[in-house]
Parts: structure tokens; C-alpha cells; sequence
């Protein structure tokens, strides 16, 4: 699923003015993590207390695990996924960086270059020790790159075809066979995202208007991915811990409720947040100015 969220980053980034780009970038995706990411701080501190019934061992330097140097990383302590949003950001300058100073004649060839050169030393490019995750971030580039080169392409075929309904089965069971096949190659992965992604573009657009009340709840779960990923885990665990509670133990039904329940209580917070707080999930953007060309015009 990460080379698909990696591979949709890159459809829709766009390459505007340096101001534009720095400015939606602190309001859409920094102000975001930094947020998320003091406010679970003290979550961590309160689950700890939970765990322990004792503050003692607790590692009150985890707030500064986003500092760290190291090898490839895709945690974060206090709230493990808000490493994919910092991912991200160090992604788009370094891919905005590129594109600024690539003559666009010669845009299309460097970035497909770069994407063969990165895959082919992806091991010692993760090896490397960063700060900021930029290994992780070069290492996930491939696949926010081929978003970015054809994913509108691929989007427009996909919703304009006839042969949809066959597209969503067809890619469907493609998708199911493959996940059965033992092959952990980046290209592999790469196929796999973009199979997914057609099969995703396609039933979204098929049943588009036919099943209202299915396509509303995926369309406003989809809008506000950020939020999701930002707040899914403290709301999770909250309900993990209540269930072992409740019933002494963790399985499979357990595991589908608190699931079940952190959806809706994600779902009935999203308008609450896009309400009185949507600079918290990036809702507040400019959006003046056109945007420079990129790889995928």
C-alpha cells in the first residue's frame, strides 16, 4: 500500500513557484506533522502510564527521534506513521529541486535515470545513515516519480474506457494473484501499485452514483487521507486496550471491532476537524498563481 500512497503523491504534485510550493508545503504537510506529532507525545507518555502504572523507564528523548541519524527508518515513536508525511515532504523537494534545474527538453529522460540508478543501488542508498529520513525518501522516490510521470495518463485512460466494469474484475484478480507470488522486487511492487490503482480508479468511477451512500463514505474518507493516517493509531490503540479489557485477550474479531470503531469515530471527526480546525489537516491552502510544467505535461 505504501508504493500506491507513494505512486498517488506523485500524480498530484505539482511544480509552482518556489514561494507557492514552500508555502503550500508548510501548510499542507509540516504544520500537519508537527502537530500530530507534540500532540502524541503526550499520548505516549499517558499509554506508558497505562502499560506501567509508572512514568518510571519511560524515554522522555523519544520526542527527538525526529532527528535521529540513521539508516532507512519508517517509524516514529510517538506516532508511527507520521513518518511517511515527513518521508514525503524531504520527497518533493528533493523531486522539486530536480525538476527546477533539469531543462525540461531533458526532464523525461534524467527522472526515468534516476529511477533505474536508484533501484539499482537501493541497498546502499537505505544503508545510508540521514537525518530527516532522506534515504527512506530516496529509496521510496521511484515510485512517487512514476506517479508523477504517468499516473494523469494512466487516470484518463482508466476513467474514459468502456471496458471498466472488466478492468475492475480483471485487475482485481490480477492484483490477488500476484499478491500470492514469493517476489519482493521494487519493479514488482511497482506493477502491483499500479494495478491497484486501476482497479481503485476504476471501481470509484464505475460506481460512482450508483451505490450513494457507499461512494460518499469512501469519497470523504479518501479527502482527507492526512488526517487519517495523522490520528488513526492513538484512536486504535484506545479501542485495542478497551476490548483487552473487556474480554481478556486479542483476536480476530476483536482486531475487526476496534477497527470498525476507529473508522467511525475517524469518519465522525473529519467534519468536526475540517470545521474548526482545518489547518491542522492541511484544508487551508493557497492556491494563486499556475503551476510550472512538470515531467507529466
Amino acid at each position: 500500500m505504501l508504493t500506491l500512497f507513494f505512486f498517488l503523491s506523485g500524480i498530484f504534485f505539482k511544480c509552482e513557484p518556489l514561494k507557492v510550493f514552500i508555502t503550500k508545503k508548510i501548510q499542507t504537510l509540516i504544520i500537519p506533522f508537527l502537530c500530530f506529532y507534540l500532540l502524541s507525545y503526550p499520548f505516549r507518555i499517558l499509554l506508558h502510564l497505562w502499560d506501567h502504572r509508572t512514568l518510571a523507564g519511560f524515554d522522555w528523548a523519544c520526542i527527538l527521534d525526529l532527528f535521529d541519524i540513521q539508516a532507512r527508518s519508517d517509524y516514529l515513536f510517538v506516532n508511527v506513521p507520521l513518518w511517511f508525511i515527513m518521508c514525503l515532504v524531504v520527497m518533493q523537494a528533493i523531486y522539486y529541486i530536480a525538476v527546477m534545474i533539469i531543462p525540461k527538453r531533458a526532464r523525461t529522460a534524467a527522472i526515468l535515470a534516476a529511477i533505474i540508478t536508484i533501484l539499482l543501488f537501493d541497498s546502499y542508498i537505505v544503508s545510508y545513515p540521514t537525518i530527516f529520513m532522506i534515504n527512506n525518501a530516496i529509496h521510496w522516490m521511484p515510485y512517487f516519480a512514476i506517479g508523477n510521470l504517468c499516473g494523469q495518463a494512466l487516470a484518463k485512460y482508466v476513467l474514459l474506457t468502456r471496458y471498466r466494469l472488466t478492468l475492475i474484475y480483471s485487475s482485481l484478480a490480477t492484483f490477488l494473484i500476484l499478491q500470492y507470488i514469493p517476489i519482493s522486487s521494487p519493479e514488482y511492487f511497482t506493477i502491483k501499485a499500479l494495478i491497484l490503482f486501476a482497479f481503485l480508479m476504476a471501481a470509484m468511477s464505475y460506481w460512482n452514483g450508483r451505490v450513494n451512500t457507499i461512494t460518499q463514505f469512501l469519497r470523504t474518507l479518501g479527502v482527507s487521507t492526512l488526517f487519517i493516517l495523522c490520528a488513526h493509531i492513538p484512536v486504535q490503540i484506545f479501542f485495542q486496550r478497551i476490548f483487552h479489557l473487556v474480554w481478556g485477550s486479542r483476536d480476530v474479531w476483536t482486531g475487526l471491532l476496534d477497527v470498525i470503531f476507529t473508522v467511525l469515530i475517524l469518519y465522525i471527526g473529519i467534519p468536526i476537524i475540517d470545521r474548526y480546525a482545518p489547518w491542522l489537516v492541511g484544508k487551508h491552502i493557497i492556491t494563486h498563481n499556475k503551476p510550472i510544467p512538470c515531467a507529466c505535461k
